[in-house]
């Protein structure tokens, strides 16, 4: 189960600080949709809020599956959820599908927009933010604000707010 290095909390920590963003070692459960319901069997690399009225999520989780006794297989699975208004989902959908990357994927449910892949993506890749920044600017009239952030213990052991606007 090689070929995939996890950045240590500690640096993941100083990103966020160094860039005004929250962090979580255990990223919010995402519910659905359908390609995020298997997360009891993956761990958790760190998860970014994005502070403000339009603010977004950033996760990454690792699964390992076994293949036999001694072969497995480890994937990776980068996201990004923003928060839309009433009834903006379709034209959402539309504004992101045009700058999408290779290997990306996007899904509706309800008021909440996610981007997914399991491209091998570095968490704190200078890439990886500077696509979000662009998809934040492509879904601007369209994002609401955002949801809560992660379960309500871990949010008050770390003094992170309720939401992920400022």
């Amino acid at each position: 189960m090689a070929g995939v290095a996890v950045v240590s909390v500690r640096r993941l920590e100083r990103f966020a600080r160094e860039r005004g963003l929250l962090f979580d070692e255990a990223p919010a459960v995402r519910r659905s949709p359908a390609a995020f319901r298997q997360y009891e069997r993956q761990k958790p690399v760190g998860w970014f809020g994005v502070p403000g009225a339009t603010g977004f999520e950033v996760a990454q989780r690792i699964e390992d599956v076994p293949l036999d006794d001694e072969n497995g297989l480890r994937s990776r699975r980068t996201w990004a959820a923003f928060a839309l208004r009433p009834d903006a989902a379709g034209s959402a959908r539309d504004a992101v599908a045009r700058i999408l990357p290779a290997g990306w994927h996007v899904e509706t449910v309800g008021d909440e927009l996610v981007l997914w892949t399991t491209r091998r993506e570095r968490l704190i890749s200078p890439r990886l933010w500077s696509w979000l920044e662009r998809a934040q600017s492509a879904l601007a009239p369209r994002l609401g604000r955002p949801a809560a952030t992660t379960e309500l213990a871990a949010r008050q052991r770390r003094g992170i707010r309720r939401t992920i606007e400022k």
